[in-house]
């Protein structure tokens, strides 16, 4: 994200899930209303990994070889793993875990995955107002699950200030996420913009511009 209002997320309204060959033909850069299922498949790319949506129901995650970082927008879940005490979880608090887990509730939660990797289980939240580090352009980053390893995948907190309009920059990886408070806008390198809003989940290509 490149500009913003008051978006607050770490982390994308069309039914069709995107594949990394058709991101990258629409610049890098996909937004759309978080919504059941899978919404954006990156496993193809150097950092295999997708996001998908959960509206409500249950939801069961088997693959051992998985791990899936979780945000609870609204609602309540409930997080079971075999022989463990269930978990509740409410809107403004989330989760990683790798399978096997199953959730359910009437809830909205996206889901990001990333492909043979498994990390430690944990459940955080509610997210406060503001980032605990200090980043770019007044902008600030909490680290909601660290990374396991130098390299592992992580899950954060980015929370941009009202008003701001954060320096150009580009990330080396691919980047998913949600804004899950305000609304702001992305700016793309050849300056058009893309509207953000609350429940918006968000794809950034690897070094998008």
């Amino acid at each position: 994200m490149k500009s913003s209002e008051t978006s607050k997320g770490t982390a994308t309204a069309t039914i069709s899930v995107l594949t990394p060959a058709e991101a990258i033909k629409a610049g890098g850069c996909q937004i759309t209303q978080l919504r059941s299922g899978m919404i954006f498949d990156c496993l193809e790319t150097m950092y295999p990994s997708f996001l998908e949506g959960f509206v409500g129901g249950s939801a069961s995650f088997t693959v051992k070889t998985r791990h899936h970082f979780g945000f609870v927008l609204s609602g309540e879940i409930q997080i079971s793993r075999a022989g463990l005490p269930s978990q509740n979880l409410k809107a403004g608090m989330y989760f990683s875990a790798a399978g096997p887990f199953e959730i359910k509730g009437d809830a909205k939660v996206a889901i990001i995955a990333r492909e043979g990797y498994r990390g430690m289980f944990t459940v955080g939240g509610p997210v406060e107002e503001t980032g605990r580090l200090c980043y770019i352009d007044g902008c600030s980053v909490s680290q909601l699950v660290q990374p396991a390893r130098l390299g592992d995948p992580t899950f954060q907190l980015l929370v941009f200030p009202p008003g701001v309009d954060q320096s150009q920059h580009i990330h080396p990886t691919v980047r998913l996420g949600m804004v899950i408070r305000g609304s702001g806008h992305c700016r793309k390198a050849d300056l058009t913009m893309q509207p953000l809003r609350t429940g918006d989940v968000f794809h950034l290509g690897e070094r998008f511009q």
